[in-house]
């Protein structure tokens, strides 16, 4: 009985190791400023609408900086009503959510930054 206790003890904490390892760095917040290349209206595998950009990012790969295609996701109607506003050449400025999906980096909204533009007298 005790071996079979302990058995079961260790599993679930080896359960619980191994989630909390995967999910841990699954995804972070970031803020972004970035210039949009493409705009695209999609519809999900469930009928819902939602806003595909693309978007430059700066990379830095072992001292060699170069320009990166990011796709970045605007699913909810407030989200997809203000990317539907905007177009290629417009600066997205943003909070997302970084995560990967089969070895790619995407971006889903999760707020929208309005920066203050100041006119010089």
């Amino acid at each position: 009985m005790k071996k079979m206790l302990l058995i079961t003890i260790a599993a679930m904490f080896l359960f619980t190791t191994l989630i909390t390892l995967t999910t841990a760095g699954a995804s972070e917040d970031r803020i972004i400023s970035a210039k949009i290349i493409s705009i695209d209206k999609r519809v999900s595998k469930k009928g819902n609408t939602y806003v595909k950009m693309i978007i430059e990012e700066k990379k830095v790969l072992q001292g060699t900086s170069y320009m990166a295609e990011m796709p970045v996701l605007a699913f909810g109607v407030r989200k997809y009503k203000k990317a539907l506003t905007m177009k290629p050449g417009d600066t997205l400025n943003a909070v997302v959510k970084a995560s990967e999906y089969k070895g790619s980096m995407s971006y889903v909204i999760r707020a929208y930054l309005e920066t203050v533009v100041r006119k010089r007298k």
